[in-house]
């Protein structure tokens, strides 16, 4: 769209923005508001005659080209990728762009087991540590437990020590809460494999 003025880039960054606002719509009541992270972007003048992409750098280029890397974690059953590129298909036709590629790397469901169901380990907890504590769902990231429940329909949940700056440098669990996660471990694997 060069010839015409047309920037690609300002055009996806709407797109984009649209987008964020239609997954924001995809709340779900006890796991919150879904997330979208715009991961890479990569905008201008395409040079190359061939296969191999050439951007121009010039500040009088406008730009034909745009990619994008978009990261959304979904907290609802009704939001998933499929329903993304339907979306995202219509608003870039509305804006007279052309999608040239799309590609899928993960298209997993939230996670999240009803309370009810984790009635047996409850017990397990309070005979363990005399306690059961949850954390809030909505202040969790993904992890392989979405994995777990999305291919094998199974319940998950995520069980493990206490922590210090996970992920972050010095990261560390103290023996105490490590020797009482390895007991509440036992404790279910004797229940759950005689």
């Amino acid at each position: 769209h060069q010839e015409s003025g047309v920037n690609a880039i300002v055009k996806v960054n709407k797109v984009l923005v649209d987008l964020n606002s239609w997954v924001m719509k995809f709340k779900n009541s006890e796991l919150g508001s879904p997330s979208m992270n715009i991961a890479y972007i990569q905008g201008g003048l395409n040079l190359s005659k061939g296969k191999e992409l050439k951007l121009g750098q010039q500040g009088n280029n406008i730009p034909d080209y745009c990619e994008a890397v978009v990261d959304i974690r979904t907290t609802s059953k009704k939001l998933r990728a499929k329903q993304v590129k339907q979306f995202l298909v219509s608003q870039i036709k509305q804006e007279d762009l052309k999608l040239i590629n799309f590609n899928i790397s993960h298209d997993l469901g939230s996670l999240f087991t009803q309370p009810k169901k984790l009635k047996a380990i409850e017990i397990i907890l309070k005979q363990s540590i005399d306690k059961v504590e949850y954390e809030s769902p909505q202040n969790n990231g993904y992890g392989d437990g979405q994995m777990l429940q999305e291919y094998l329909g199974m319940d998950v949940i995520s069980l493990g020590t206490s922590f210090t700056n996970i992920h972050g440098a010095d990261e560390f669990v103290t023996i105490t809460s490590l020797k009482q996660t390895q007991k509440i471990f036992t404790k279910i694997i004797e229940q759950y494999c005689q």
